[in-house]
């Protein structure tokens, strides 16, 4: 049987002017990026939120501000947007992985 040889070839090393532009380059199509998304998000306007707001959460739909839809954390919801016939069709906005499986646990 013969001899099995395997040639290992590295890349070329880059020079540091090379990495500085990649760098720039990668930085500001970041900041554009994040500078066009900001300029076409619609503004949402925002109040204080008094003691008073959050007592009568559960009175409003309007604006959840706590979790449970009121102090009494009920997870029951007036809504009818959302209803048993069209349930399925909600998928999610986003996601974002941390990782492999051994990452789990780690939610937002």
């Amino acid at each position: 049987l013969g001899t099995a040889t395997m040639t290992i070839r590295s890349l070329p090393a880059l020079s540091p002017l090379t990495l500085a532009v990649q760098a720039f380059l990668l930085v500001s199509s970041l900041s554009l990026s994040a500078a066009s998304q900001a300029a076409t998000a619609p503004a949402t306007p925002t109040h204080n939120v008094s003691w008073e707001d959050i007592a009568n959460d559960h009175l409003t739909t309007k604006d959840v501000l706590q979790y449970g839809m009121g102090t009494n954390a009920q997870r029951w919801s007036p809504l009818a947007q959302v209803n048993d016939k069209n349930v399925f069709k909600l998928t999610p906005a986003w996601s974002y992985s941390f990782g492999d499986e051994k990452q789990r646990g780690q939610e937002s």
